[in-house]
Formats: structure tokens, C-alpha cells, sequence
């Protein structure tokens, strides 16, 4: 028998042994798929989510009644479920990012002023033919099958405009929305704050949301941080307010993603006070918390030499392993270890 065939049988043999031991540890959950845990569709949603990653884990997400992505970024929407999970797509209707797709289609006439904080140019509602550039621009999301919209950044004109030029501003916001529901009928609407204007536009959104209610971040060096308690108060009683409007509140903490025990704790808080929660990073790139909490991780990484196979399907992980993982319900997804470690996040989504 040569060395190359005892290698072999010694391979397959340890590759056999951490198999069982895998499926062993992964049989310890409780429950490998989510439960039908989601609201009717007439009724208010009782878990709303926000990831803004690329590729967005659809067998973690869709427990979640909604779910915040932005469409710009995401490349795996194809692949969204069709049922239970409504899809809201992310649009900053204030500022732009210098380094966005679309900051090329801003012209200068619109811009009022920056938000150097995020390195960010403020865009001027009030001008019509930005408004109708916004209109295309949700248009053009809604081809992707997202007609339900979370809109960003509405308050950024109050760090440019003197007071007699704010309630003109925030007029024009107004009759955005009246114009956005007219598009899209039957589309639902959340708006981050924008408290100015919430009750003249109750009859126009759905939902709230607030960001730092016990957790936020330092404008400066984006590190994470505890929320004053004055600061607290004041945004307890603003979602308190909406909520008495029939409009749903919902508040985003930011914790590091590593601090699971901190990220629960949170949840709970942000519940007992009667609003939707959810605690996740600060880029909103990982799996955070919400109001589920029975979501099990399903992907399994199987890492592989590319320089000993030249196709992945012919790589011994595959081979023995991809299968039996897949029928047990998980997700095997080989990487390459030669292309280095992974630099983002992992723990969020793999098991």
C-alpha cells in the first residue's frame, strides 16, 4: 500500500470521526429551523429587523415579520423568500455619500450643505426636481419587488438651516410623502425620527424609528457608547407620543456584536418600555437581536486548500461532508483558507 493510499484512508477516516462529532454538537439545539412565529398581515409586526450587508442570511432574517436592506448594496435579493418577510428598502433622503453610486446624478443646486461627521452632502427636499429624482430612484428599487421604504437621515437639514427656513423644509417633506403614498399605495413607510412633522403625516406612515435609546455611538470616532439618561427621557417620550398616534416605534441600539449577553439585556429593556427592538452593530452588517430570539444558526464554513483542487466540488470537505450537513437542514459553505481568514464578522451567522 502506498503513502498517498494510507494517506487517504487515514483522511477519510478522520473526516468520518468529525462528521458524527459535528452533527453531534449541532443535534444539542433545540430546534433547527425558525417557528411560525410571524404576525398576520393585517396586523402591526412584532419583530422589524435592519441589515445592510451584502449577502443578507435569509435563514436567519426571514423569522423577522420585517426586515430593512438596502438595495443598493444587497446582492443576493433573488433569493429572498417570498412569504411572511416584507422587505423595506433603505433610502437616505437627506444626505448622500460622496462615495455612493448615485452621488454622480447630484447636482450642486441641490446640496445645502455637508455632514462632515459622516462625510456626508445635505440635499435640499424643498427643490421639486430632487424630489422627483428621489420618486425615479424608488421607482427603480421597486423593480427588485420592494415597494415598502425606510427613509433615513430626515432631520439633516436642521444642522444647515436657520429657523425661518426650517418650516418650509419640513413642508416640503410632507408633501414628499403625500406624493410617495400616492406612487405607492398600498407601500409601507418607516421614517427614522423626524418628530417635527410626525403628526401631520400619522395618516401617511406606519412606523417610527429611533436609533440610541440606551446604546448609541460617538458622532466622532464611532465607538460605542451609553446614552445619557436626559437624552433617554426626551426620546422615550417622542416614540411614547407617536405611538399614541397609532404609528408604530420602533428603536435601534448599537452594541458590539461580540456582546451577546450586553445585546439580550437590551432587547429586554427596549420591550418592557412597549417598543419594537433591535440591537446590532453599528454598520448594521451583522445578525442582531430582536423581539425572536429562536433563530439557530445553519451555516457550517468547510474550509478547503484551492491549491489541491482546482474546483471546490472535487474538494474532500465537499465531498464528504456537504451532503450529509445539507440533509440535516445547514448551509455548508467552503472557503478557501489559502485566500486567508475572513476579515468580517462570522459568529453572527455560523454555527
Amino acid at each position: 500500500m502506498t503513502i498517498l493510499q494510507i494517506t487517504q484512508i487515514r483522511l477519510k477516516y478522520f473526516l468520518k470521526n468529525a462528521l458524527f462529532l459535528l452533527i453531534s454538537i449541532l443535534l444539542c439545539e433545540s430546534a433547527l429551523l425558525p417557528s411560525q412565529l410571524h404576525a398576520d398581515s393585517d396586523s402591526h409586526p412584532k419583530s422589524v429587523a435592519f441589515f445592510y450587508g451584502k449577502e443578507i442570511p435569509w435563514e436567519l432574517m426571514s423569522v423577522h415579520d420585517w426586515l430593512v436592506i438596502n438595495p443598493d448594496i444587497a446582492e443576493n435579493l433573488h433569493t429572498a423568500p417570498s412569504k411572511h418577510l416584507e422587505l423595506f428598502g433603505y433610502v437616505s433622503i437627506g444626505e448622500i455619500n460622496r462615495m455612493s453610486s448615485h452621488f454622480s446624478e447630484i447636482k450642486k443646486e441641490w446640496i445645502i450643505g455637508e455632514n462632515k461627521d459622516w462625510e456626508t452632502v445635505i440635499i435640499d427636499i424643498r427643490n421639486t426636481e430632487y424630489r422627483q429624482f428621489l420618486l425615479n430612484n424608488l421607482k427603480a428599487i421597486s423593480i427588485k419587488n420592494i415597494s415598502n421604504f425606510f427613509f433615513d437621515t430626515i432631520d439633516s437639514y436642521q444642522l444647515v438651516l436657520k429657523d425661518e427656513n426650517k418650516k418650509q423644509y419640513e413642508t416640503s417633506l410632507i408633501e414628499f410623502f403625500k406624493e410617495l403614498k400616492r406612487t405607492f399605495p398600498s407601500g409601507k413607510i418607516i421614517i427614522n425620527r423626524g418628530f417635527e412633522i410626525i403628526d401631520q403625516v400619522q395618516d401617511l406612515i406606519d412606523a417610527v424609528a429611533a436609533e440610541s435609546l440606551f446604546k448609541g455611538l460617538d458622532i466622532k470616532d464611532k465607538s460605542y457608547i451609553n446614552v445619557k439618561e436626559s437624552d433617554r427621557n426626551w426620546l422615550i417620550s417622542k416614540l411614547n407620543d407617536a405611538a399614541k398616534l397609532g404609528i408604530i416605534p420602533i428603536a435601534i441600539d448599537y452594541i458590539d456584536p461580540k456582546d451577546h449577553q450586553l445585546a439580550e439585556e437590551t432587547v429586554s429593556l427596549i420591550s418592557e418600555l412597549g417598543f419594537i427592538p433591535w440591537v446590532t452593530d453599528k454598520d448594521l452588517k451583522t445578525v442582531g437581536h430582536g423581539s425572536y430570539k429562536n433563530a439557530k444558526k445553519r451555516r457550517i464554513l468547510l474550509f478547503y486548500e484551492e491549491e489541491a483542487v482546482k474546483n471546490v466540488v472535487f474538494s474532500q470537505v465537499h465531498r464528504f461532508l456537504s451532503a450529509s450537513i445539507e440533509y440535516l437542514g445547514f448551509i455548508p459553505e467552503p472557503y478557501n483558507f489559502n485566500a486567508g481568514l475572513p476579515e468580517e464578522y462570522l459568529a453572527d451567522r455560523f454555527a
